[in-house]
């Protein structure tokens, strides 16, 4: 259910920062916010759509979970879905001061995955215990007219549940559940060189992402006194060689570590697109490709899915882990000059080392190479998830 809206939401998304916004890395190159006729108004639009869609996806998992699940339970789910969206949306309401209503847009999107998850999971369990079992016709207007009136009650108890716990949050912060945690993890990637620090956040980001809260680090965007410390020494020396901070969030993590989204996934889309004989596979692996090459991966999260699906989470968390490695090796030796120059939004992740060293071909060569790393690491996963689907598929096959 999720991943059709959020494929959308993406593509609109990646459409926006690599044309529609201005200084961004086509908009540099072809000036395009110049001469498209209404450039403004399609950027907003299309942020428009895009937050309406990938940034609501916490409220469609709340729906699909609860009705599905209620559903599996023998109870109708004809109010279950929309009592479950409307509940967390009670629970990311806040009072704005101009009147207006307002919500916590931080928790209702892709971060807040794991939320809508477990929305959707306990208004189900209020339909499951608080209706009575289901087994009339849907089709049936005065079957349909007597589910209505059994519903009130679980409706009633599940907005308030979420109401009340609007408040209990709002009594412990003012922001966002997440927001606080995932401020600290960006100040952490930001501001300091510690190699064994930055692969503690780079773990933590990657777990966070796994298990449905989103990533709190944004690619190419971490910027903190070390990255300007470094990009003014390089503007002094005229080279990028010797920084002060040659381990740096934005020279390495911002750039190498998550190539095609957290979890370096564009090695997964080509290895899938290689080697993959399920469908639906090569299916989600080819509408997903251009947004990966963008650094946009969560129509991959849920395609595939890799989201709490344990057969992928050690590639999942290895492949930024090696590239971590490999990187602080080839500063290390020399091999390659940090990063430290400004990236435009919509940069292709293949470019970014490339743009970031103001056109280093090592950075370029490394990118490739450390994505060539991150196939072999994917390749026996991708092996194993189409034996575990051929089983699944000859499964369904039997049960008809």
């Amino acid at each position: 259910m999720l991943y059709p809206f959020i494929l959308f939401g993406v593509i609109l998304n990646m459409l926006r920062n690599a044309f529609l916004i201005p200084g961004s890395y086509f908009d540099v190159l072809f000036k395009i916010t110049k001469w498209l006729p209404h450039a403004s108004a399609l950027n907003y639009f299309f942020g428009s759509v895009s937050r309406m869609t990938l940034g609501f996806s916490s409220v469609i998992a709340a729906y699909g979970v609860a009705k599905y699940l209620v559903k599996s339970y023998g109870h109708s789910d004809q109010l279950v879905g929309l009592t479950s969206s409307i509940g967390f949306l009670v629970f990311n309401f806040y009072d704005s001061s101009d009147g207006l209503v307002a919500f916590n847009y931080q928790g209702l999107g892709f971060q807040s995955l794991l939320l809508g998850i477990i929305a959707g999971f306990i208004t189900a369990q209020f339909f499951r215990f608080l209706t009575k079992p289901s087994e009339v016709d849907d089709a049936d207007v005065q079957s349909i007219r007597d589910r209505i009136f059994d519903t009130p009650l679980a409706i009633i108890v599940s907005l308030l549940f979420f109401g009340v716990a609007n408040q209990l949050m709002y009594l412990v912060t003012e922001k966002a559940i997440s927001q606080g945690f995932n401020q600290w993890i960006n100040n952490s990637v930001a501001n300091t060189h510690s190699a064994w620090v930055l692969t503690g956040i780079i773990i933590i980001s990657v777990l966070m992402q796994f298990i449905g809260l989103g990533s709190p680090i944004r690619n190419s965007q971490i910027v903190g006194t070390e990255y300007l410390s470094n990009l003014n020494s390089a503007l002094e020396k005229h080279g990028s060689s010797n920084v002060p901070y040659p381990f740096s969030g934005h020279g390495i993590i911002g750039i190498y570590t998550n190539i095609g989204g957290v979890g370096s996934t564009l090695a997964l889309l080509i290895v899938i697109l290689l080697i993959s004989k399920h469908e639906s596979m090569q299916r989600v692996a080819r509408q997903t490709f251009l947004p990966g090459l963008f650094n946009l991966n969560q129509p991959v999260l849920v395609g595939v899915p890799m989201l709490f699906n344990l057969n992928y989470l050690l590639p999942f968390l290895l492949a930024p882990l090696v590239n971590w490695g490999l990187v602080l090796m080839a500063i290390g030796m020399h091999l390659v000059p940090t990063a430290v120059y400004p990236i435009p939004v919509g940069t292709p992740t293949i470019l970014m080392g490339f743009v970031g060293t103001n056109g280093s071909f090592q950075a370029l060569i490394l990118t490739i190479a450390l994505i060539v790393v991150d196939m072999v690491i994917y390749l026996p996963f991708v092996q194993v998830g189409d034996r575990i689907a051929e089983k699944m598929e000859d499964t369904r096959k039997a049960g008809k």
